[in-house]
């Protein structure tokens, strides 16, 4: 799989507050493959050929921003696919999983309490469960998934502060492990998760971006999105990157992030996941966007 290449869109949003502001993403407008997915499935993508194993396999939902991306990774080299994805299989598929399909993956439908019992169960432990087969934790969440994130340490003397969103938290990790003096704001996307960085030096756990719960939108949130999408031209998605960045927006306001900052917000993606929320879709395509084009 082709190798991205990290690139940076100036932002003048805090002038006024003598912050620079970047944002910094993987060809997020033309790749199925977008933000931090390519850079979650690179180690797998490498270590894959000389595994010995059959297929790969991993796991998601409807809209998982990760099964999309992993399908059509596995398209373009070539590379048998199963997908175990939660929930019954539904009369119509969502447009995620329809383009999954389309891209050639095998999906196999489980219950969600199976599903649950397979998330919680240790990667060791479903290698075991599926010896033929190399497997990718849901959302890319192992420490392959960090590999990607070595382009990071090139960067990372240009800032004073990189934020991200959280979901598994593997960019984070993989941001932390490669970079050495910038401070990293991370903001989860779920509510009530456990700061697993907790005394990690750099790492900043800022919970105030999950809007009342994981995928729970509202209409302030869609406003703000919109209205960075017309000042920028940068999407943002529901669940993630629109979240994460107005918290950032509150927090430069709110001095948490000083004057005379360098400050970068690394776009994770996920723009495929705004077809799952039809207001967000049309407003968005109303604006001109053709950012969720994905033939």
């Amino acid at each position: 799989m082709k190798k991205a290449k990290l690139q940076s869109i100036p932002i003048p949003a805090f002038k006024d507050k003598s912050v620079e502001f970047d944002v910094l993403y993987d060809d997020y407008f033309g790749s199925p493959v977008q933000g931090n997915k390519w850079r979650k499935l690179y180690g797998t993508l490498q270590l894959f050929p000389t595994s010995c194993k059959e297929n790969l396999l991993s796991f998601g939902g409807a809209y998982s921003n990760h099964a999309f991306a992993i399908s059509y990774a596995a398209s373009q080299l070539g590379i048998e696919l199963a997908l175990i994805i939660r929930g019954e299989r539904p009369e119509n598929l969502s447009p995620t999983l329809k383009d999954c399909e389309r891209f050639g993956a095998n999906l196999i439908f489980v219950s969600r309490d199976e599903y649950t019992k397979l998330r919680n169960l240790s990667f060791e432990a479903l290698s075991d469960l599926y010896p033929k087969s190399f497997v990718v934790p849901e959302g890319g969440n192992f420490e392959l998934g960090e590999l990607g994130f070595e382009e990071f340490a090139e960067i990372d003397e240009h800032y004073t502060h990189i934020a991200t969103a959280l979901g598994t938290g593997t960019s984070a990790r993989g941001i932390l492990k490669f970079t050495k003096s910038s401070e990293i704001l991370i903001y989860p996307a779920l509510k009530g998760l456990k700061n697993e960085f907790e005394g990690v030096d750099r790492g900043r756990w800022r919970d105030i971006a999950h809007e009342g719960g994981y995928a729970k939108v509202n209409d302030e949130l869609l406003e703000f999105a919109l209205d960075f999408y017309t000042k920028y031209k940068v999407p943002l998605d529901p669940v993630y990157t629109s979240k994460a960045m107005k918290a950032l927006f509150s927090d430069v306001e709110n001095g948490i992030i000083p004057s005379g900052s360098k400050l970068a917000f690394y776009h994770t993606g996920g723009i495929q996941g705004i077809r799952g929320y039809e207001k967000w879709q049309k407003a968005f395509k109303d604006l001109g966007c053709n950012a969720m084009n994905f033939e």
